[in-house]
């Protein structure tokens, strides 16, 4: 490995080169009694976010004013580790800690 850069190579990232994103923080959205998020997901039409907590609990909020639109709630669960729309976006899926998947119509 050479200890020189020189043009055409890829440029370095490290702890000597700043990233050159400078991403904004839009909203810091917390969920209520909430242990961990463990899991979110943006609605395909950017509308929606779903988060999933170690609580058993998936919050669904409006994207733009950062609202509480709904709960929803993993029976018996130890934690939800992951969260999708279908395609469609017409259900939610999420996964629990127990080996469930639950399937939740959203229209």
């Amino acid at each position: 490995m050479r200890d020189e850069w020189r043009p055409g190579d890829p440029e370095r990232i490290g702890p000597s080169r700043v990233l050159p994103l400078r991403p904004a923080l839009v909203a810091g959205l917390a969920a209520p009694g909430c242990r961990a998020v463990y899991a979110v997901t943006f609605g395909l039409d950017g509308e929606a976010l779903a988060a999933a907590d170690g609580n058993g609990q998936v919050y669904l909020r409006d994207v733009a004013s950062g609202g509480l639109t709904g709960a929803l709630a993993d029976p018996g669960s130890r934690g939800v580790n992951g969260v999708a729309f279908a395609p469609a976006g017409d259900l939610l899926a999420a996964a629990d800690g127990n080996g469930w998947t639950y399937l939740w119509k959203m229209s």
